[in-house]
């Protein structure tokens, strides 16, 4: 009779492990995938925002140049102040670096669009070029 019992609770044993081994390893399998898929989603993300940074630079050029110097303003405020918002949360260094770089142009640029200054096309170029020169998202997770 205790042997029954315990060949018993020895089949129900083998039987659970039989379906826990494999479900174990298919969960820790697909944690795995979204935890890359998670990663690469966020690296994503910030690629856009620097892509939106990007073209924010343009458009502020673009305005400048057709002396709208109001639209202009208003894509600049909205330019450094995503610049400034991807500096803080970024976590790689050289990004980081170069945002920082994009912001020390702030004051000059916009004082010089208050002005309606139209040398500041010149300033805005190099901002542009130093836009499109700082690291992409992709560079950050590889």
């Amino acid at each position: 009779m205790k042997a029954k019992i315990i060949g018993g609770l020895v089949a129900i044993l083998a039987a659970f492990s039989i379906g826990f081994v494999p479900q174990f390893t298919a969960r820790r399998r697909l944690q795995a995938d979204l935890s890359e898929t998670r990663a690469r989603l966020a690296v994503a993300e910030r690629q856009i925002e620097i892509d939106e940074i990007r073209g924010l630079a343009g458009r502020m050029l673009l305005e400048t140049s057709r002396q709208n110097y109001g639209n202009a303003r208003e894509l600049s405020t909205a330019y450094f102040n995503k610049v400034s918002e991807l500096a803080e949360k970024t976590e790689d260094p050289a990004l980081q670096a170069a945002l920082l770089k994009l912001l020390s142009a702030r004051d000059s640029i916009t004082s010089a669009l208050a002005q309606g200054n139209a040398s500041v096309v010149t300033e805005l170029q190099a901002l542009l070029n130093d836009t499109y020169n700082a690291p992409d998202a992709g560079s950050v997770a590889r």
